[in-house]
């Protein structure tokens, strides 16, 4: 993915929060600014999804290359779908499934996932969450569609 696109979409979600056509806010006359105006729309799930996984990269001490490389991942392996499932017969014979927006492998972390407390299989935060340790513990290399 290239790093042009990632930026662009932090922009339009950060913009997003204060509304595009209101970057400045000027005092009108008899105007209320106590109550919500509805110029602030609300993010989309990706922006949601986006900006938590930026908050999670970061406070787990990754860099930006880990985050923009775990976009491109999500977009490879589920493209966005956070309902995602996909069966896989490994060469031994044994079957494991990937769950989620990061198809998080329930062979290889459902242990450490038990330990963190975190359900990859059915909650989209968690699975995000889970995307992060995978990252800071095994690094690119787990991340399968990304080699090809």
């Amino acid at each position: 993915m290239n790093y042009k696109i990632v930026i662009i979409t932090v922009l339009i979600a950060l913009i997003s929060l204060i509304g595009f056509d209101h970057l400045s806010l000027y005092a009108r006359e008899n105007e209320d600014f106590t109550t919500p105006t509805g110029f602030i729309r609300e993010l989309t799930d990706r922006e949601q999804y986006t900006l938590f996984l930026m908050n999670e990269v970061f406070s787990q001490g990754l860099q930006w290359k880990d985050f923009t490389f775990l976009l491109e991942a999500i977009d490879r392996e589920s493209e966005w779908d956070i309902k995602a499932i996909n069966n896989n017969l490994h060469r031994n014979g044994t079957i494991s499934t990937d769950f989620g927006l990061c198809q998080i492998n329930d062979k290889w972390w459902s242990k450490r996932a038990n330990e963190l407390n975190l359900d990859f299989y059915n909650d989209v935060w968690d699975n995000l969450r889970m995307c992060v340790v995978v990252m800071k513990e095994q690094g690119r290399s787990a991340f399968i569609s990304m080699k090809r």
